[in-house]
């Protein structure tokens, strides 16, 4: 990538607000792309601002084909420049070749239109409804313009519930880019009787960025709760990640001297107290437990499964868990987890994700005829789904009567009324 800056980038995302980040955000449309396009942008304008105007509001006739190109290449240079930085990019994209393709251009003027129509309809009967038109237009111009570069749809950045929803996540500092663009406007008023038009237009340009180039960094530091995906990784996480990986490496080191030295139970026991490192805990076990089994362990992935799925299951994970424990039964046919309660929430999804084979391997070394308490949970589900899933009352009964000799048992009362269900279904022969 041509705007990919590692120092920068990692000075925004490390930033703690727009205090903090306010030196690079004033020298950003001084950048090595930026400002070409400033100067480009703003020679092309004052050229046709150059020819006599004679349609109406001082729009030149001559210039205008220029003078429409060039506000077409401003508003699409705009949305990038938005674009990018909310992606995590703190240098100024180059102007793609797209911009050629002037019909590109032209969706950013939608509700520019559409409120300027709406003000030439209101300003001669209602002049003040056509200053609140302005007013409101002013003030979802960031909202439009940031949903448009980074959704890209034209029908989300006209809904007024996604202009709400971004201006609820970024609460207050929404109105820094509507204040700062004011302010541009009063500085460029300012500026007018004392700069010549090559000049003047070159601050607009310099203004305008800078303000699209705030609108992107404050939706950078809420992508989270906007959903925007980032083109660079926080610095921080970056370097979390790596550490993460020299530690794994270490244990895979340490893991193969075991073996090799022939005492797999000490191989054992570095997957049972592998630390989590700067990571999750989830993530530091999937990644142990595919390295594993990339590497051939048969013997130890199922180790690595077993603790991997305790975890997914204390983050709710069942689904995520279900398929370890697959992959695990696949390596070793009389796999089981660490616990009963573990077994039994394995088979409850595998119950509800409809995967009878796969309950029937997790459920065939298991239990022990219902002679332990322990196990009267999950043999009571086994029998729930033999007769209400698959139909089979007899079988059902078979695996609740000996649950009856449990009367200490929490679930007691309901193994003692299926029990009866069942004997009187299978005696009517239903």
């Amino acid at each position: 990538m041509l705007n990919r800056d590692p120092v920068a980038d990692a000075r925004m995302a490390r930033s703690r607000g727009v205090a903090d980040y306010a030196l690079p955000l004033l020298l950003y449309p001084l950048g090595a792309h930026c400002l070409p396009v400033i100067a480009m942008l703003a020679f092309f304008i004052t050229l046709s601002l150059r020819t006599a105007g004679t349609l109406p509001l001082g729009i030149p006739d001559a210039g205008l084909p220029l003078l429409a190109i060039s506000l077409i290449w401003t508003l699409f240079y705009l949305l990038e420049v938005i674009r990018e930085t909310a992606r995590g990019h703190a240098r100024a994209p180059p102007l793609r070749g797209e911009a050629l393709y002037l019909a590109v251009g032209l969706k950013p003027l939608t509700l520019p239109l559409l409120v300027g129509a709406g003000w030439l309809a209101l300003r001669t009967p209602h002049p003040q409804a056509a200053l609140a038109l302005l007013a409101v237009a002013a003030f979802v111009l960031p909202a439009y313009l940031f949903i448009l570069a980074t959704e890209d749809v034209l029908l989300y950045a006209l809904d007024p519930a996604r202009w709400l929803r971004l201006m609820g996540t970024l609460g207050a500092s929404y109105l820094l880019p509507g204040l700062a663009l004011a302010g541009s406007v009063w500085l460029l008023r300012l500026a007018a009787g004392w700069l010549s038009g090559l000049l003047l237009a070159g601050l607009t340009g310099y203004l305008l960025f800078g303000v699209a180039h705030l609108l992107g960094y404050l939706g950078f530091r809420r992508h989270a709760e906007l959903g925007l995906a980032l083109a660079v990784k926080h610095p921080d996480q970056q370097a979390r990640e790596q550490e993460q990986v020299r530690r794994q490496q270490q244990l895979l080191i340490a893991i193969d001297a075991a073996l090799l030295a022939g005492d797999e139970a000490a191989a054992t026991r570095l997957i049972e107290t592998a630390p989590g490192g700067p990571l999750s805990l989830r993530d530091a076990l999937e990644s142990l437990f595919w390295s594993l089994r990339s590497k051939g362990l048969v013997r130890l992935v199922p180790v690595a499964g077993r603790r991997l799925i305790g975890q997914l299951l204390s983050e709710q994970r069942s689904q995520r868990a279900l398929e370890v424990a697959e992959t695990c039964l696949n390596l070793d046919p009389r796999f089981q987890p660490a616990r009963i309660e573990q077994l039994e929430a394995l088979a409850r999804q595998a119950i509800v994700g409809r995967y009878p084979e796969l309950l029937q391997r997790l459920l065939r070394h298991a239990g022990d005829g219902g002679r332990d308490p322990q196990w009267a949970g999950l043999q009571f589900l086994h029998a729930q789904y033999l007769a209400e899933q698959r139909g089979d009352d007899a079988a059902a009964l078979a695996l609740v009567e000996p649950l009856l000799g449990h009367r200490d048992h929490p679930q007691a009362a309901a193994f003692a009324a299926y029990a009866r269900a069942l004997k009187s279904l299978t005696q009517r022969g239903l």
